[in-house]
């Protein structure tokens, strides 16, 4: 654990090429970059200015106040494709996670972005040109309600941008939701943090998706070739314009599929509901449930999701998730695992080995009964209770792709269902190198 801002990367990332010849290189470096983040530099972010479009949490370990241009928080895009370059990477997608102490830099190469090494400014990997913005995206309703506000690229809808686990006692440690939609104000992103109005979303969703399409770019890698959409967003505890959580999350699915009908399919991701309210939720047109477990280890799960342990518990949680699959069935159940958090410090493993077999254990269990594990490499948020913590090695992640893979294959599980299919290439899913995996 620790920095490696000053020393060059290349022989890092080939001394892991070495250890790991099972592994994809694609993989390596993926991890990597993820836990180290990226330092854009000032010509990187006036090459091709985008708007970032995804504001539920920063995904920046440096605060908006350390970075060089404190914008550059909302104004790299979504995804960075990478292809080629030094190592002949595979098409590999890579959420940019701005760290201004990173060992790599995102820089203009030859009239192109490139991931370069920070310490010797010597290319990398190539960043593949950004496709065109959907023209919707400029538009504007009457009430001055951005079109982009209301949907992220690839058809993500933030229905709700705060957290009713209120504080530090209710808080997950490692979320920043609660604080980034108060500095998303702050930047002017987001113009409000009411909830989305429902005609709203139905409207973009219908134009984005059906009038127009998903729109074909030069490198397709940039669409997900998987049409749906995904709707999430803070937990509610108490009610929300009225509502409790399952009915305020299912007046958004009432107004989409009124709109478009059956045409694409919406994953919802909240806690998990009884089963007579998943029931009803399938009932009412949900086709893909999303129950983030977090971490698996019982003591942690207590500190590391107080709010969670507290509203539903770690056993109940459980319990609803495996209902899940009987009525939702398997491919459309997911968890997602904050894959290296339960090393966070004062209460974590010590050992990447503890805590390798510590997730892989739960990864095991959720996937025997038909869960999907969507592995979400830790991103050590500036904003977060956890801001500033050490970095769990690239070891860390790569044992836990590795791991997550051989389990995918023994339970004979397909795709998750909002992410294309498994392996090098293939992948499209951008926060962990674990469905990169493939046989080498």
């Amino acid at each position: 654990m620790g920095d490696r801002s000053a020393s060059s990367v290349t022989g890092h990332l080939e001394a892991l090429f070495k250890k790991y010849d099972d592994v994809p290189r694609e993989v390596v470096v993926k991890e990597d970059i993820l836990r180290e983040g990226i330092a854009p530099s000032r010509a990187a972010l006036a090459h091709d200015p985008r708007h970032e479009t995804y504001q539920l949490f920063s995904w920046d370990p440096s605060r908006p106040e350390e970075m060089e241009e404190q914008t550059a928080a909302i104004s790299l895009p979504d995804i960075l494709v990478l292809e080629g370059g030094q190592y002949s990477l595979r098409p590999v997608r890579v959420r940019p996670r701005i760290r201004e102490k990173s060992a790599y830099a995102l820089d203009v190469v030859n009239g192109g972005l490139a991931v370069c090494d920070r310490a010797t400014s010597t290319p990398l990997v190539p960043v593949v040109p950004f496709p065109p913005e959907p023209e919707c995206f400029s538009k504007a309703f009457d009430d001055g309600t951005l079109y982009r506000e209301i949907c992220g690229l690839e058809c993500h809808i933030i229905a709700f941008r705060q957290c009713q686990y209120w504080g530090k006692q209710e808080e997950c440690k490692f979320c920043d939701i609660n604080e980034n939609a108060r500095v998303k104000m702050r930047l002017g992103q987001v113009k409000t943090l009411q909830p989305k109005k429902t005609d709203q979303v139905a409207t973009v969703i219908e134009e984005y998706l059906v009038n127009q399409g998903i729109e074909l770019t030069s490198h397709p890698y940039y669409r997900t070739g998987v049409r749906h959409v995904h709707l999430n967003g803070g937990t509610v505890t108490t009610s929300l314009q009225g509502a409790g959580e399952q009915e305020f999350y299912l007046n958004y699915v009432d107004a989409i599929k009124q709109r478009i009908g059956n045409r694409f399919p919406i994953c919802v991701q909240t806690t998990p509901w009884t089963k007579e309210m998943e029931q009803m939720a399938y009932q009412r047109g949900v086709n893909v449930r999303m129950s983030n477990f977090e971490v698996w280890d019982s003591s942690l799960f207590k500190v590391i999701c107080p709010g969670k342990s507290k509203y539903i518990g770690r056993e109940e949680w459980i319990r609803r998730m495996l209902e899940q699959v009987d009525i939702f069935g398997e491919g459309n159940v997911c968890s997602g695992f904050v894959a290296g958090v339960e090393m966070g410090r004062p209460w974590g493993f010590k050992t990447v080995e503890e805590a390798v077999r510590s997730s892989t254990e739960g990864m095991e269990f959720f996937m025997s009964h038909g869960i999907v594990v969507r592995p979400i490499s830790w991103c050590v948020e500036g904003l977060s209770d956890l801001g500033g913590q050490p970095l769990p090695p690239t070891d860390y992640f790569v044992q836990i792709d590795r791991n997550w893979f051989e389990i995918w294959l023994k339970y004979n599980l397909p795709p998750h269902a909002m992410f294309s299919g498994v392996g090098p290439g293939v992948n499209t899913y951008p926060n962990s190198g674990a469905m990169d995996m493939g046989l080498v």
